[in-house]
């Protein structure tokens, strides 16, 4: 199943671009503008959409945690490229990549294969996009048979596309 929801504030899409968003684990969570729950086994996900940015909070049997925020104002790190957490018995992998467009058409014709991507039956999907630029677009799809994840911010007026693939392992 693949939830859209177009937001009517489009100040909820004008808070950042790509350079200014950071990674966060186990801070406080947050109530976004649109969420959906995944259950996996004893796992679930809870990916939320606050605007140009991201939470999944991941819980499970025996007290397993973990909340990813990827937010401009998650007070966290710069986006790394790859990052690994091991706490508790979570084993968690973090990647991320930003790709810059320099054709506007080329740019919608990638949000277009993200929501593509998103409806596809191996995922289980929030997509989230503004009223008044349908490319200003955040998603994220969680994988139906593992408890992995992959988001995308895309931001129409800088063309980049920020994707991170995360994962339990």
């Amino acid at each position: 199943m693949t939830v859209l929801q177009l937001i009517e504030d489009p100040q909820t899409f004008a808070d950042v671009n790509a350079s200014e968003l950071t990674l966060q684990l186990n801070g406080e969570t947050r109530e976004g503008v649109a969420r959906i729950q995944v259950v996996l086994g004893d796992i679930t996900i809870e990916p939320v959409i606050l605007g140009s940015s991201h939470q999944v909070v991941v819980s499970g049997s025996g007290g397993l945690r973990l909340v990813e925020t990827v937010a401009a104002d998650a007070g966290g790190h710069p986006l790394p490229e790859e990052a690994t957490h091991l706490d508790g018995g979570i084993d968690y992998l973090f990647q991320s990549q930003t790709r810059h467009y320099r054709s506007s058409s080329a740019f919608v014709r990638s949000v277009g294969d993200i929501r593509s991507r998103c409806a596809q039956d191996r995922y289980e999907s929030i997509v989230v996009c503004s009223p008044d630029s349908p490319s200003a677009l955040t998603a994220v799809a969680v994988e139906r048979d593992r408890p992995a994840w992959t988001s995308w911010h895309a931001y129409p007026e800088t063309g980049e596309i920020v994707r991170t693939r995360s994962e339990l392992r």
